[in-house]
């Protein structure tokens, strides 16, 4: 059992996030992108434990991980590429590292929780007060700044989401493992891929991909944390969600592609994404049926928008949009275990990756994609043994 949870319990989760952030930051970005990572690494953990819906797990981790996307860290890293400035630069990445695992880990911990609509309304209303509390008192005037003020300075968001998980992990109890042990695996993946591309660029110059290797640093230790934190994690006495009929799931998947794609709303606020991804995790506490819709086809959607984006013309995103509710039906019929919806979403992803690099002119001998390739075929090969091996169905 401790060969079983050192080489599967906790590499499937680390190399899942790894993938999952790689690709965020090629098909990805913001707070969609970072989805990518959350519902790869609470897939591989519904593997390796007694989840019994999964569904939900796999809808709030990539919601809970896409709620760090929110945070500006360009000039961080820049400010941590320079020799005057870098330990500042790193202290700042360690920071922001650190207070997207701990909100990510505490909202991440939710969903292995069977949370009642109210509940989740009152939890949602109190973080979203939270943030902008934090976030008017100590990022809008500047307080603690990480950005570069005298060029194009950014606007921060780190204090106003480091309060909501402060908040979370007072108010909900269950919550603090996952969160404090994802603000140590973030600080530390955040922080340590910085100085790893700070001193790769110093000592060795800027031909290697050290933004890539930052990024895979980064999802290979919060995954790893993630991983050990769900050593808690006990069956509980429900069952799977219900589904509901194809055309019910679409509409589902196209409302939830409207709300955080923010097609129709524009909240003016420096944290949208907070505000309206728990305005869909509340929605799908009323309608659970709907979750893995949210958390799989909205996920790829993204990426697919992405890729629109190469050329940018109305006809791509036209594409794009058709060709995401098609995906939503694969994830109606093929989604229906930990499994099956994990090598989905692997598979999809870097199969768009891979579609990216080509029409970059790339094609297939782009070490990054060679890499996506190898790590998608070493979740392939985790996810079948832990598949064969899971406590998930134990007594």
């Amino acid at each position: 059992m401790i060969a079983w949870f050192l080489v599967i319990a906790l590499l499937l989760p680390a190399v899942a996030m790894m993938l999952g952030w790689g690709l965020r930051g090629f098909i990805g970005g913001g707070p969609l992108g970072a989805m990518i990572p959350g519902a790869m690494v609470a897939l591989a953990i519904c593997l390796t434990r007694p989840v019994r819906n999964v569904a939900r797990a796999c809808v709030f981790g990539a919601i809970a991980i896409g709620f760090g996307g929110e945070m500006t860290y360009g000039q961080t890293v820049g400010a941590a590429n320079a020799i005057d400035t870098r330990a500042w630069g790193l202290l700042g990445l360690s920071l922001k590292g650190g207070v997207w695992g701990l909100l990510g880990g505490a909202m991440f911990r939710l969903g292995f929780t069977r949370i009642r609509p109210w509940r989740m309304a009152q939890t949602g209303l109190a973080l979203i007060a939270a943030c902008w509390l934090g976030w008017k008192v100590i990022n809008q005037p500047k307080l603690i700044y990480f950005s570069n003020r005298l060029d194009r300075p950014r606007e921060e968001v780190w204090a106003g989401l480091l309060l909501a998980g402060l908040v979370l992990v007072a108010w909900r109890a269950e919550t603090r493992h996952f969160a404090w042990l994802g603000a140590v695996g973030g600080a530390l993946g955040f922080g340590l891929g910085g100085a790893l591309q700070a001193y790769g660029i110093e000592f060795l110059g800027r031909q290697y991909p050290w933004w890539k290797g930052m990024e895979f640093t980064f999802g290979l230790l919060f995954g790893c944390a993630l991983g050990w934190a769900a050593r808690e994690l006990r069956p509980t006495p429900e069952s799977q969600s219900a589904t509901a009929p194809l055309w019910q799931q679409l509409a589902a998947a196209a409302l939830c592609m409207t709300l955080l794609f923010r097609g129709f709303v524009r909240l003016q606020t420096r944290f949208d994404y907070l505000i309206l991804g728990l305005l869909v995790l509340w929605l799908l506490t009323l309608f659970p049926w709907a979750q893995w819709q949210a958390g799989i086809s909205v996920t790829v959607a993204a990426t697919m928008f992405d890729l629109a984006r190469v050329h940018g013309e109305r006809l791509h995103y036209a594409a794009a949009g058709v060709a995401g509710l098609l995906f939503a039906v694969a994830v109606a019929r093929y989604a229906t275990s930990a499994e099956r919806a994990l090598l989905l979403l692997t598979w999809s992803t870097t199969l768009i990756a891979t579609a990216k690099f080509m029409m970059q002119g790339d094609g297939l001998v782009n070490p990054v994609g060679i890499a996506f390739i190898v790590m998608a075929l070493m979740v392939t090969w985790l996810t079948r043994q832990a598949a064969q091996r899971s406590p998930r169905n134990a007594p």
